[in-house]
């Protein structure tokens, strides 16, 4: 999972898909970890969202989490639909809290990573 996580948090092409790593190793805590991580830094597509879904619950994985991410995201895609916020004259409003969403995203990405260990550990 230290791996799979690295690359999240850092941006890069996974070497394992997440779907693979979920449905085949690790605790059930290992897996809902590594799925959150991945499904609040990448726009899943609702075929993927499912698959993950389905083996987190054959891991056995409490699904409460998965849908808080569903509230983030949806939070997420209201915030940047420009037209909506452009109707009600008041653009300030909703680019600042887009920025705070984004700040949010950041700093919990940083938690995270701290809590990760280092390959020195």
């Amino acid at each position: 999972f230290y791996e799979s996580e690295e690359e999240i948090l850092n941006k890069k092409v996974l070497t394992k898909p997440v779907l693979e790593t979920i449905s085949q190793i690790g605790n059930p805590e290992d897996r809902m970890r590594l799925y959150l991580m991945y499904a609040l830094d990448t726009d899943l597509s609702p075929d993927t969202t499912e698959a993950c879904e389905a083996a987190l619950r054959a891991a056995g994985c409490d699904m409460a989490p998965t849908l808080w991410v569903r509230d983030v995201k949806r939070f997420q895609k209201t915030m940047m639909q420009g037209p909506i916020a452009a109707s009600h004259g008041d653009q300030g409003l909703f680019s600042h809290a887009t920025k705070m969403m984004k700040l949010g995203g950041d700093l919990w990405k940083q938690g995270v990573k701290k809590l990760v260990p280092t390959s020195g550990d």
